[in-house]
C-alpha cells in the first residue's frame, strides 16, 4: 500500500486517482502521520 500526504494528494489528485486505477493499487493519505482516506479502486 502506497502512503502520501494530504497536501500531495491535493495537488496530484487526478494523477493519483489514474494510477490508483491502472495498477489497481491502494493509496492510504495521511495528515500529520496519521490516515485519513484509503483510495481503492
Amino acid at each position: 500500500m502506497k502512503k502520501m500526504t494530504a497536501g500531495f494528494f491535493k495537488v496530484h489528485c487526478l494523477a493519483v486517482v489514474d494510477e490508483v486505477h491502472a495498477k489497481r493499487e491502494t493509496v492510504l493519505i495521511t495528515k500529520h502521520g496519521k490516515p485519513i482516506a484509503k483510495l481503492a479502486c
